[in-house]
Order: structure tokens, then sequence, then C-alpha cells
């Protein structure tokens, strides 16, 4: 049987260092935030026409690979990036303020009740916090 040997020392992944700081948070925050919603625009894009309540008679598309396909032949290839700096600049002080505040809350909370280690009470509680109509909040933390 193998095992991997874990290094103690060795940084977790998709982890930031222990004590990183909040302006460090909201860095990571903001990257991560721009570069999801850079990424899922064109799709977003697709889904928004194909959800319109009156699609242009044109605008019968099988699937999102197809319209996607199909807008980029008939109207160019950044038709589905159209209103992405808006977006992303939007993004960035979004997720910056929201990954902060969740790691802060996330670690005082976590030290009130389980000091020293990683809460998963504490981290579904925010979870819940963060998204209260979701039926997933717990489920997903």
């Amino acid at each position: 049987m193998l095992t991997s040997k874990t290094d103690a020392s060795e940084p977790e992944y998709e982890g930031l260092p222990q004590g990183a700081s909040t302006s460090t948070h909201m860095f990571a925050g903001a990257v991560a935030g721009i570069m999801e919603h850079c990424l899922m625009f064109p799709i977003d894009c697709v889904k928004t026409r194909m959800q319109s309540l009156q699609p242009e008679p044109a605008a019968r598309y099988r699937n999102v690979m197809d319209a996607l396909r199909r807008i980029i032949t008939t109207e160019g290839v950044w038709r589905p990036m159209r209103g992405l700096n808006a977006t992303a600049v939007g993004a960035g002080p979004a997720h910056a303020l929201y990954f902060a505040c969740y790691e802060k809350l996330k670690k005082s909370l976590g030290d009130i009740i389980h000091p020293g280690a990683n809460s998963h009470l504490a981290n579904a509680v925010l979870q819940a916090l963060s998204y209260p109509d979701s039926k997933q909040a717990l489920v997903s933390s």
C-alpha cells in the first residue's frame, strides 16, 4: 500500500498562510471574484439570452454551446463579452469585502466555538448567514 508523507510545515492547498492580513484576504477575494466573473460572463450572457421572454425569432438555440457559437458567428467574437468591464469593476470590491469579512468572522467564531482549530460549525453558521435563502447553505460548507 502506498502512503504519502505530508509535511506539517507545508501550506494547505487552497489556503492562505496562517495569520494572513485582512488586506491579503481582500486582495485574494478581489482577484478570485474578478477571475470568476471574467470566465463565466460569456456563459451568463448565453443563459440570459436563452431565458429571455421574447427572444429574437432567429435566436433558437439547441444548447449553450450552440447558442455561444451562433452568437459569435452572427454578432462577432466580442459580443458575449459586452459589459464585462463594468461587471469586473463591481466584482472586485464586492468579492474583496465578502471574502475578508467571511474569513475574519470565521476565525472569530471559530475561536469561540473551537479554539485553535478549524470549526466546521463556525463554517456552517457563516455559510447559512451568507446565503440565507439557499437550501444548500449547510450542505455546501
